[in-house]
């Protein structure tokens, strides 16, 4: 609850959005309750009211999230300035989905997911998330056993609590560098790498800029 109530206070507080939709998993279980209450309780302490319109029951898969985005985008729901999500596959889902209905993520809708995939940091836009205390949790969980069955101290060097991972979706840019360093990170030497030149010279930031490298370089 409380991960939740910091995603939903960061776009209140830190992009000034108001008119927040929370997409949230399976009604009545305990995961999408919590999610949900923490985001009622962010909307509340700012101020905001929540009617019931704002709140939406997916399965924290594709499919509830790709529906919300066309039902956003043909107008039978009215536009929001922000979705939280409850996993980082409904964020994934619904911001691509916005995107093919020519709806921008973030400058008309920012999306947040929670779970921080590596997919969400390599989707574009980046997904803005959250590192959460169940996935420390596991970590922990690891050591302890390896404790047990080695019967040796395994150092854990994790935070004891989560934290939020801000990238595009929200309107906080994650730049290029840090994008190739996470792309890096995951596929190692699996990539092929495209560059855009102009006059000689290799073209940055939507062709706005030039390096100070020849495309030949």
């Amino acid at each position: 609850k409380q991960c939740y109530f910091e995603i939903t206070s960061h776009l209140i507080v830190h992009h000034n959005l108001t008119k927040i939709y929370c997409l949230t998993g399976i009604k009545n279980t305990y995961i999408a309750s919590e999610r949900l209450s923490g985001y009622i309780e962010a909307m509340t302490a700012n101020g905001l009211s929540v009617p019931d319109k704002y709140i939406f029951y997916g399965d924290f898969w594709t499919q509830s999230a790709q529906n919300l985005a066309y039902d956003i985008a043909s107008g039978k729901i009215e536009k929001p300035q922000a979705i939280v999500c409850a996993s980082d596959i409904m964020a994934i889902a619904l911001t691509n989905a916005l995107t093919e209905h020519n709806i921008n993520v973030p400058s008309e809708i920012a999306v947040t997911g929670f779970d921080a995939l590596a997919d969400s940091m390599l989707n574009t836009p980046s997904i803005t998330t959250y590192y959460s205390q169940a996935m420390l949790c596991g970590t922990k969980c690891v050591c302890s056993l390896l404790n047990i069955i080695m019967n040796r101290h395994i150092y854990n060097k994790t935070s004891s609590t989560g934290h939020l991972v801000l990238n595009d979706s929200c309107g906080c840019k994650m730049s290029d560098s840090e994008f190739v360093k996470r792309a890096v990170d995951k596929y190692g030497k699996k990539i092929v790498i495209g560059i855009d030149a102009k006059d000689g010279m290799v073209a940055i930031e939507g062709w706005e800029k030039t390096s100070d490298f020849t495309a030949v370089e």
